[in-house]
C-alpha cells in the first residue's frame, strides 16, 4: 500500500507500506506545522509543514477508496485559531492568503519578541519568503544570510536552501556554489519515518 501526504494536489511525502489483511485504521492529525499520517501499526509518516494551512480557510479531507471496500467509521475535526493567536500564527494566515505585506508585518513583530530562539529564527525565514514573494531580494538575502550561520536543526537549514533558491534566481551562481557547499551532510532517516 502507498500513503501519501498531499496538499493542493503537491505530494508532500508518501512511503510503502507493509500490511496484513484484515481491518485497516487510518488517523491522520495535524499539531501546529507536523502532520502525521499512521497506517495501523505501522511507523507513522511525518511531514513538517514550514507554512501550514490557515484555520480560517476551507479544509478538504479526501479518500480514495475501493468499492468492494466498507467503511466503518469516518470522523474528523478542525480546530479554529485562537483569538489570541501569536504574530507567527496571523503572519501564516496572511500568508497562505497571498497578503504578503501583512505576513510580513506579522513575522517582524515575532522576530523581534523572540530574538534568537527557534521562534525568532522562523520568523526571519519567513520574513524572508515574503520579501522574496514581493521581488525585495537584497532585503531577502540581507535577513538569510547571517541566520545560515546560527546554531539551530531547522530554520538555518531552511534559510541556507531559501538563499541557494535566491542566489540561483539572481543567476549568481559562484554565491549559489557556497551557499551549496555549507549545506550540512544528511542525516540517517530515523525510522519513525521523519
Amino acid at each position: 500500500m502507498r500513503a501519501k501526504i498531499l496538499r493542493g494536489g503537491d505530494l508532500l511525502r508518501e512511503a510503502v507500506l507493509r500490511l496484513s489483511p484484515g481491518t485497516l485504521h487510518l488517523s491522520a492529525t495535524r499539531h501546529a506545522d507536523r502532520i502525521t499520517l499512521q497506517v495501523n501499526h505501522t511507523a507513522p509518516i511525518h511531514f513538517l509543514d514550514s507554512f501550514p494551512a490557515p484555520v480560517d480557510e476551507k479544509h478538504v479531507l479526501g479518500l480514495v477508496w475501493p468499492e468492494a471496500a466498507g467503511l466503518r467509521r469516518l470522523r474528523a475535526s478542525v480546530q479554529p485559531l485562537a483569538p489570541s493567536a501569536s504574530p507567527l500564527e496571523q503572519g501564516d494566515a496572511f500568508y497562505a492568503r497571498g497578503e504578503l505585506a501583512d505576513a510580513l508585518a506579522e513575522y517582524r513583530k515575532q522576530a523581534i519578541a523572540s530574538g534568537s530562539t527557534e521562534f525568532g529564527q522562523e520568523a526571519r525565514v519567513k520574513q524572508a519568503f515574503c520579501l522574496v514573494g514581493m521581488e525585495q531580494l537584497a532585503e531577502a538575502i540581507e535577513l538569510l544570510e547571517p541566520l545560515v550561520a546560527e546554531s539551530g536543526e531547522r530554520w538555518p537549514l531552511v534559510a541556507s536552501c531559501r538563499l541557494w533558491a535566491v542566489r540561483l534566481e539572481q543567476d549568481e551562481l559562484e554565491q549559489a556554489t557556497r551557499c551549496s557547499t555549507a549545506l550540512p551532510p544528511a542525516s540517517p532517516r530515523r525510522k519513525s519515518g521523519r
